[in-house]
Order: C-alpha cells, then sequence, then structure tokens
C-alpha cells in the first residue's frame, strides 16, 4: 500500500479553529505574544486538528498542528497521551517552535481501529508515568459519529474486513500484481488469453469466457471487484453520501465538504482508470503475437497503478488533488478522522 502519504491540516485557533470548530482557545490572550519565556503570564493555550495518519501501517501515525499556543515555563514541557484503547500511549514531549505546535509519533499498529480516539497533553515539570500527571493542556476526541462512518470506509464494512476504500486499494494491487506476473513471465499465447481474461474478470467481478476457449479463467483470493455491478466504486460513493450527510452536508464546515469533495473526485477517477484497464485486458484476450499481448498488459498495469496512487496527468512530477485516486481517497477521508484539540 502507499501510503500512504496522508498529510496534516490542522486548523488555527486564530482565523477559525479545527475541522469540527471556529471558536477561539477560550481563554483571553493578555500575554503580550505567542512564543517565548512566558514567566508569570503563561497560559495554557493553542488549538487546532490531530490526526491517524498512515505510517508504517494504517492509521499508525500521530498528527497535530497546533497554533497560538505558548512556550513551557521554565523547567516544564508539554506531554502527550492517546487513550481509549488497551492502555494508554505516551506521546512523549510535544515541542513549540514560537507559538506552533507541528509534531508527529509513529505508534507502530493501527491506532484507530484499536479504539485510541481521545488526545489528552498535561504540564509537568517531569515525566508522566500516567494520564493525569500534571496540569491540563490540551485535549480531543474524534466524535463517535465519524468513527462509525469511517469505520466502513477504512475499517471494516459490511463487504470486507479492510473497510471499503481499502478493499479497492487491496483488490488493485492484487489484479496488478497479476498481470505483471502474466507480462513477465509469458509463455504462449493461450496461456497468457486466459491471464488476461482473469485479469478482466477481476476488475468487474465477471465470470466470463472472454477467449472463447471453453473454461473461465479468474484470480483467486479476491474479495470484492473494482467496477461493475457489485463493484467497491459504488460501494464507497454510496459510504460518501452518507458521510456527507452525517457530517453536516451544505452546511458542514468548509474543510469537511472539501475532504468529501475531493474523495468524491478521487473516486470517480478510480471507475475511469479500472474501466481503461477492463478494456485494455479484454483486447488482451484475443492478442496475437507476444509483443503485442505484454504490450497491451503493461498498459493494463499501468492504468491500475493510476487507479491506485493518481496519474500525473500534467507531467510536473506531482500528483495533485485532481489527478489522485485511491490514495488521495484515503488521505482525505483520514482528514475527518480529526481530533479537535482545545484547552478543555
Amino acid at each position: 500500500m502507499l501510503l500512504a502519504s496522508l498529510i496534516l491540516l490542522g486548523l488555527g485557533c486564530a482565523i477559525g479553529g479545527g475541522i469540527f470548530g471556529n471558536d477561539d482557545s477560550g481563554v483571553v490572550d493578555d500575554s503580550g505574544g505567542g512564543g517565548g519565556n512566558q514567566g508569570d503570564t503563561w497560559r495554557a493555550r493553542g488549538k487546532g486538528s490531530a490526526y491517524l495518519l498512515d505510517g508504517s501501517q494504517d492509521h499508525s501515525l500521530f498528527s497535530i498542528e497546533l497554533t497560538s499556543c505558548m512556550e513551557p515555563r521554565e523547567g516544564e514541557a508539554y506531554h502527550g497521551w492517546l487513550t481509549g484503547g488497551s492502555s494508554p500511549i505516551y506521546l512523549g514531549e510535544i515541542p513549540v517552535l514560537d507559538d506552533i505546535v507541528l509534531h508527529e509519533v509513529e505508534l507502530d499498529l493501527n491506532a484507530f481501529e484499536n479504539g485510541y480516539t481521545t488526545f489528552q497533553a498535561y504540564v509537568s515539570d517531569e515525566v508522566p508515568s500516567a494520564p493525569g500527571e500534571g496540569e491540563i493542556l490540551w485535549y480531543g476526541e474524534i466524535p463517535a459519529s465519524a468513527v462509525e462512518i469511517l469505520e466502513d470506509l477504512l475499517v471494516s464494512s459490511p463487504e470486507s474486513d479492510e473497510g471499503s476504500l481499502r478493499a479497492m486499494e487491496t483488490t488493485a494491487e492484487a489484479i496488478r500484481d497479476y498481470g505483471q506476473a502474466a507480462s513477465d513471465g509469458f509463455t504462449d499465447i493461450d496461456t497468457f488469453r486466459s491471464e488476461a481474461e482473469a485479469v478482466r474478470n477481476g476488475i468487474a467481478g465477471e465470470e466470463e469466457d472472454v477467449d472463447n476457449n471453453g473454461s473461465v479463467s479468474t484470480i483467486s483470493g479476491l474479495e470484492v471487484a473494482l467496477i461493475g455491478d457489485n463493484g467497491q466504486s459504488a460501494v464507497i460513493l454510496e459510504d460518501f453520501q452518507e458521510a456527507f450527510i452525517a457530517f453536516g452536508g451544505d452546511s458542514a464546515d468548509e474543510d469537511i465538504r472539501e475532504a468529501l469533495d475531493v474523495g468524491y473526485d478521487c473516486i470517480q477517477r478510480i471507475e475511469l482508470h479500472a474501466e481503461e484497464a477492463y478494456s485494455l485486458a479484454g483486447t488482451a484476450t484475443v492478442c496475437g503475437a507476444e509483443s503485442s499481448c505484454v504490450g497491451l498488459m503493461n498498459r493494463v498495469i499501468e492504468e491500475l497503478d493510476y487507479a491506485i496512487e493518481g496519474e500525473d496527468e500534467d507531467e510536473d512530477g506531482t500528483v495533485e488533488l485532481d489527478e489522485g485516486t485511491i490514495d488521495c481517497a484515503i488521505e482525505y477521508m483520514s482528514r475527518l478522522m480529526a481530533f479537535e484539540v482545545a484547552v478543555p
């Protein structure tokens, strides 16, 4: 999987708060500024968002961004915790640069799947042994309504134990790898045509004798299809519609609408690439020479790569938001998996 390459976008309290709120930190600023040694003017301040993004595992990277914070008093530090799972996870000291927090911690486990939906931070003059030691500084949790919806997309759904988005990613990778093996290991035309048939059937969840050899070839182990009547793209689009309504629809916060809109567009681009791969694989079932067969399969592989990672259409070296696909959708749905962090 990719990646993933999920990006933290917290919102600052001075300009409108995090994904789920727009008020300020609730503390009057009599400090005369943000960073530096605050002495007797120190106050618990700061607000923004934190996320469980993809790191070494799905949702194993804790990321937080806060603004309008104050640096700790001399001899003290800010200590973070994740709770809600089987035992608290210590996040270490959370540094403040001027008045900004930008901090990431690799957890080496899927924190979302394991129930870590609450963040706490405390001020202390020594390393704490458990949450609650020191003075409470920040608090945030992922809303229960968001947890339920995002589980269907990213953790577990009726169709798959991975969630509908990740099931699509797994399926696309499996079909791509099968096609790559067929291309790399070409032996004869008849065998290759059967392999191309398996790829085509896998993409659409069909069992068709496309090459008319009297038998049907499929890829074993696929749980879902990419497109077609029972394809994951249709399931995911339905999940997105439910998420849109649950998060407030047209009245939702601007960042929520952006995440849902961009994610929806990403899924539609997946369909386009998967449909092109399906068509090319069908053509490969009647290819007549090794060079043309392998060339067609390589194009199938390319389209499936695009379906997973997106296509750099403008060739600027970066897959932009309007070029992304599965990885893009996972990233933007993870942005809804947000801790609204503030001074309690």
